[in-house]
């Protein structure tokens, strides 16, 4: 089985050697390494053309990561590709567990792993569910990806192998999308190929950047929703269990980005034009307005007091009142 290694770079001097280093450096060696430069004004492009031997490097006008792992994915002639983001990277044995994984599992054609997660300068080992573990006793993968999504189950784009065919049928990264793109594809695979190899050990270092500044606050909630909405769309209404674990999970994560930013007015406004939001949380949880309500600000209780409760005197033709 052959591997291709995607790796999107835009101004990435300061990374993009320790992440074609850690690929080199595998157990299991990769069948080729594809770097595609974003539009670099810094010195990786430079730094590129040192690997010319040993990397197939691409050169692009800017037009952001999605863009520039599609083109890798284009130009990729390997069974399976894997993709590394350029200021990650991974451990020397990454490559050889999920091959393991693979290789052990024929009907699997996709997995993720755990990593470590560096934020200000600390390493984080993220905890897996309970009910995670209990699924990885006896085997090496979930038979739903819809679980790992539900129980927050780390996995990012750094730790992601798939079969080239796999990928090609769910379609490449959604341009479209400022954030959360890679979860939109993960979501498309899921639906094709529910089942999900993982490895519970960490093998990449995965490290946390300050997002985009011009994706703030209310502007990043409203790419997040959107991009909801689009999963909304996609999930399968003649499919109960599948309906019913895309709620729970896009609930929760609505529930998440309603409460990770400062000002709450901002937000809950830009929530309430999504879709989901309205078709399958106001609608039907009124547990989970109270939720969102009741851990917000007092001065923003005030606020935002009103539009609840106009909200729910739409929906159900009563008031609202959380006590």
């Amino acid at each position: 089985m052959t591997i291709s290694v995607i790796i999107p770079c835009y101004n990435s001097s300061a990374h993009i050697k320790r992440a074609i280093d850690s690929v080199l450096s595998q157990s299991h060696s990769v069948d080729e390494i594809i770097a595609v430069n974003d539009g670099s004004t810094d010195k990786t492009e430079e730094i590129l053309k040192s690997y010319e031997d040993k990397i197939i490097h691409i050169s692009q006008a800017n037009a952001g990561a999605s863009s520039a792992r599609n083109k890798g994915i284009e130009c990729a002639s390997s069974d399976y590709i894997a993709f590394l983001d350029a200021d990650d990277y991974w451990y020397p044995n990454k490559i050889e567990e999920q091959m393991t994984v693979l290789k052990s599992n024929k009907d699997i054609q996709w997995c993720g792993c755990n990593y470590i997660l560096l934020k200000n300068e600390q390493d984080i080992l993220l905890p897996l569910h309970d009910r995670a573990l209990l699924q990885l006793e006896n085997r090496q993968y979930f038979n739903s990806y819809l679980d790992v999504a539900m129980w927050n189950i780390p996995h990012q784009t750094s730790g992601m192998i798939i079969k080239n065919n796999l990928l090609k049928q769910a379609g490449a990264f959604d341009t479209s999308l400022k954030i959360a793109e890679d979860v939109d594809l993960w979501w498309r695979i899921s639906l094709i190929e529910p089942k999900f190899g993982y490895v519970k050990e960490p093998l990449y270092k995965y490290v946390f950047s300050t997002p985009d500044s011009l994706v703030k606050n209310g502007q990043r909630t409203h790419y997040a929703l959107q991009g909801i909405d689009k999963l909304s769309n996609m999930v399968s209404d003649n499919s109960t269990v599948t309906r019913y674990k895309f709620n729970n999970y896009a609930s929760e994560t609505t529930f998440r980005l309603l409460l990770a930013v400062e000002e709450g007015r901002e937000i809950l406004d830009t929530s309430l034009s999504s879709q989901y939001f309205h078709k399958y949380v106001i609608s039907k949880t009124d547990r989970f307005i109270f939720r969102v309500f009741k851990h917000l600000p007092t001065r923003l209780k005030r606020k935002l007091g009103g539009r609840i409760r106009d909200l729910h005197r739409k929906f159900h033709g009563k008031r609202y009142s959380p006590d």
